[in-house]
């Protein structure tokens, strides 16, 4: 029987036993220590369904497809433009991925 010690949206700290036994999975920011789920980062608890995660409270964020993101333009070149995410990546986006609007600075 599984047991689900960390309540949703409690702030963990690393080192912290999220949950106890197999019925439950380890998340982003989680790992299995024997039958426990501990935490390895500081972070929010997320519960979705049997899976744990934590969010970090610290850190840059990494981004994941499909996210909708803001970015600013740091380089232009033939091919496109090199863009600052605000993460610890920057992006290319192609000229022939850009929108046929006019692009305003």
């Amino acid at each position: 029987m599984s047991k689900i010690i960390a309540k949703d949206k409690e702030i963990s700290v690393p080192g912290e036993t999220l949950a106890v036994g197999m019925d439950v999975l380890p998340g982003n920011g989680a790992y299995r220590a024997g039958e426990n789920i501990v935490a390895n980062r500081l972070g929010l608890v997320v519960i979705e369904g049997r899976t744990i995660k934590l969010i970090p409270l610290s850190g840059r964020y990494i981004p994941k497809t499909g996210d909708t993101i803001i970015c600013q333009v740091i380089d232009v070149s033939f091919s496109g433009w090199r863009l600052d995410t605000n993460s610890a990546y920057s992006a290319m986006l192609s000229m022939k991925d850009a929108t046929s609007d006019k692009v305003r600075a």
